[in-house]
């Protein structure tokens, strides 16, 4: 049972934290080019990029400090009753703030309707509500949105000051929050956050339910900084769903993006086998299987990953059908739940449905058919979508993935499989290698018919993932960023990426880092490597070396990786 709920303000309530971002631009763009201009070295904007990982959710020093060091820009303390423009970490603070007063003042407060909806439905369920932000303008933003009345306990910037709490990551507002409602236990507690810190200090709190709310883009980096789900709003959140997440919380897998140093320290020194369902991983669940079209970026990846490692899809569909669908060769396949499997590197005889059974499954689907016509309304059992008839014998997806280890040759101590699917059907294939493989349940998105489970994202960013932990590769609105974390196993990667309606084609070893971008490009394309922005020509290349044994900048390095940029 859920007892207490502690929400964020901004960017989750209300829609300030535009105004937030908007004034840390103003600010550092004015700082960053005066000093630039002043020590003669080229000007860098700050992009969004910059305000998702080093100011959103921080307190408003705290924010300064992180990202100037970011930039290896240091700057004196200060003190804060520093005016606006002096060059110390609270005068610039304080200039923010006066810049997000004018904002404030001028633009007004946008609030997410469904967001109170689902506070009030919350309050009147008899669940104790409060907010926690690490702003100091909470209370001002709160009344100038008529939400004064809305929350039971607030902890706020002010708070934080007066009592010594440190900022998020640190779980310190969450915890004071929930002891103002009551004291109650964490583990029966949720928090919802829209910043990658605030979802850290979530997890590191120890609350039961960590929500992401991903308000563009973000969805991956909050499963990794932990978010148990990640929703792009509240229109379909209710009371009885969070109920339902609480009462069967005890069946679910762990999140392998907030846990992958542990998954990367298993996968060291060993080489993945990857098994992946279709509908609802690899494509989005549709109303009429024939839309299930895998995406031309989806294709791109699985060719990339199976060009890397052993590789196959298995799923309910007829195998000719998933076969079709998929179009790539070089991938196993295994079709009708495991029943009819064939592929390239399958070793010894192939599984095929016998002659024999044909005519038998023909005539209980027309008898199906003829039972149920006229009846209105969607036939359901079993699996998400479909009413499925089996025969009366043990196989099933999990059975399958044993048999394609089996017959691949990779029934190895140094082969670990790493399975990902999203349906009930799925769960045979997880139970099958419990002892022996990496689990991945993507996100059910069908409303509870399966068990949470290991969350690595939504749909076509399923597999895709595999190249972002290992290419460091982020998409954002600002160019593309490289944070290359390359596991000695792997010799090279390559693949390419899309962004702006312009393709830049990578090239990744343990050594080198190499960018080329098409030719004819109306504009260059931004890019980053190791937080430093580079303009990427049409037709141009850029390399960089990699240093063996460093991390990625900015943060600690996951266990297994290697390397880290450094700028030629």
């Amino acid at each position: 049972m859920i007892r207490a709920a502690v929400f964020d303000l901004d960017g989750v309530v209300t829609f300030t934290a535009r105004v937030h971002a908007a004034a840390w631009k103003e600010l550092f763009d004015a700082y960053l080019r005066e000093r630039a201009n002043r020590l003669g070295e080229p000007f860098w904007p700050f992009t969004e990029s910059d305000y998702r990982a080093h100011v959103d959710g921080r307190p408003r020093y705290d924010g300064v400090r992180t990202f100037l060091t970011s930039r290896g820009i240091s700057v004196p303390e200060g003190d804060p009753s520093d005016p606006p423009g002096a060059e110390t970490v609270t005068g610039l603070g304080n200039g923010k703030d006066a810049i997000f007063q004018e904002r404030l003042g001028s633009d007004g407060v946008d609030v997410d309707g469904e967001a109170v909806r689902f506070i009030r439905e919350l309050r009147t369920a008899g669940v104790r509500v409060g907010v926690a932000s690490s702003s100091r303008n909470t209370a001002p933003v709160l009344e100038r949105a008529g939400l004064q009345d809305l929350f039971e306990a607030r902890v706020d910037g002010v708070v934080s000051a007066e009592l010594g709490l440190r900022g998020k990551p640190a779980p310190d507002i969450f915890l004071k929050c929930l002891e103002a409602l009551g004291g109650s236990d964490p583990a029966e507690a949720m928090v919802l956050e829209d910043a990658e810190s605030g979802v850290e200090a979530g997890r590191a709190g120890g609350f039961g339910l960590v929500v992401g709310v991903d308000r563009g883009g973000r969805r991956i980096r909050l499963r990794e900084r932990g978010a148990d789900w990640v929703v792009p709003g509240f229109a379909d959140l209710t009371h009885g769903r969070i109920e339902e997440w609480f009462a069967n919380r005890g069946h679910a897998r762990p999140n392998a993006l907030a846990r992958w140093a542990e998954i990367a320290a298993e996968l060291d020194h060993r080489m993945p086998a990857v098994f992946l369902d279709y509908d609802g991983t690899l494509t989005p669940i549709v109303d009429r299987p024939d839309q299930a079209v895998l995406s031309e970026d989806m294709k791109e990846t699985l060719r990339e990953l199976a060009n890397a490692w052993p590789t196959a899809v298995v799923s309910g569909r007829r195998r000719e059908d998933v076969t079709g669908l998929v179009g790539l060769d070089g991938i196993n396949y295994a079709g009708s739940h495991g029943f009819d499997i064939s592929g390239p590197d399958v070793r010894g005889p192939q599984l095929e449905v016998s002659p024999v059974l044909q005519p038998v499954v023909a005539g209980a689907a027309e008898e199906l058919r003829r039972r149920t016509a006229g009846i209105p309304g969607v036939l359901k059992a079993g699996g998400k979508m479909v009413f499925e008839l089996r025969p009366a014998m043990e196989w099933d997806k999990g059975k399958a993935v044993v048999w394609l280890l089996e017959a691949l040759g990779l029934d190895r101590p140094e082969v670990i499989p790493v399975y990902v699917g999203d349906d009930e059907t799925d769960e045979d294939a997880f139970a099958a290698l419990e002892e022996r493989g990496l689990r991945s349940d993507i996100e059910d998105v069908q409303g509870g018919t399966t068990a949470e489970g290991i969350h690595l994202g939504a749909m076509a960013g399923t597999v895709a993932i595999v190249l972002h932990r290992y290419g460091g590769v982020e998409l954002g609105p600002d160019g593309i960023s490289f944070s290359p974390e390359m596991p000695e196993r792997i010799a090279r990667l390559r693949f390419r990426v899309h962004w702006g309606g312009r393709w830049l084609d990578v090239d990744l070893t343990a050594e080198r880092l190499r960018l080329s971008a098409d030719r004819d490009l109306p504009e260059p394309i931004p890019i980053a490597v190791d937080g430093v922005w580079h303009a990427l020509e049409s037709g141009g290349a850029r390399a960089f070396e990699l240093v063996p044994g460093a991390g990625p900048a900015g943060g600690a390095t996951p266990a297994g990786s290697q390397t880290r940029v450094r700028l030629p």
